[in-house]
């Protein structure tokens, strides 16, 4: 008898401290208080809930400014460009690393990238990345690219 009463304290603390020690199961991931104002849907992209089919420029220069970085392509006057095109219009443009790094001191400067996003805004038209890991990833070239709105 003494036997038995020994094993099941033994097996009553060994589930009392499994059970102790297990993890609680996770909620899933947190809930974005970000709002998507652009969305991929099975039947194609909406915009502020309505379907949207955006109209698209590429303009990879952008981040171009000559007194800074050693950019790509012309450097642009950003509010002319932005002021141009049609309302809600959506602009393409490159981000390597040689519109952040300063081509006198080597050291990073935002500041021309900065400055398309902020420019975009101001006239309601809308700025997507295209970055080298977008381009591989897509398996073409500049064919996936992330809105930042």
């Amino acid at each position: 008898m003494r036997m038995l009463a020994a094993a099941l304290v033994v097996v009553l603390g060994g589930l009392i401290c499994m059970t102790g020690c297990a993890l609680t199961p996770l909620a899933g991931p947190p809930e974005s208080t970000q709002s998507h104002r652009v969305r991929a849907t099975p039947t194609g992209l909406t915009l502020d809930g309505k379907p949207w089919w955006p109209v698209g420029f590429n303009a990879y220069q952008l981040g171009t400014d000559w007194s800074v970085n050693t950019g790509c392509g012309a450097e642009v006057d950003l509010d002319d460009y932005f002021a141009q095109l049609p309302p809600r219009a959506l602009t393409r443009f490159n981000l390597y690393s040689s519109f952040v790094v300063d081509k006198r001191s080597g050291l990073m400067d935002f500041g021309p990238l900065d400055r398309v996003f902020a420019a975009a805004p101001v006239i309601g038209s809308w700025c997507c990345r295209c970055s080298r890991a977008d381009r591989e990833t897509a398996g073409t070239a500049g064919s996936r690219t992330v809105a930042s709105m």
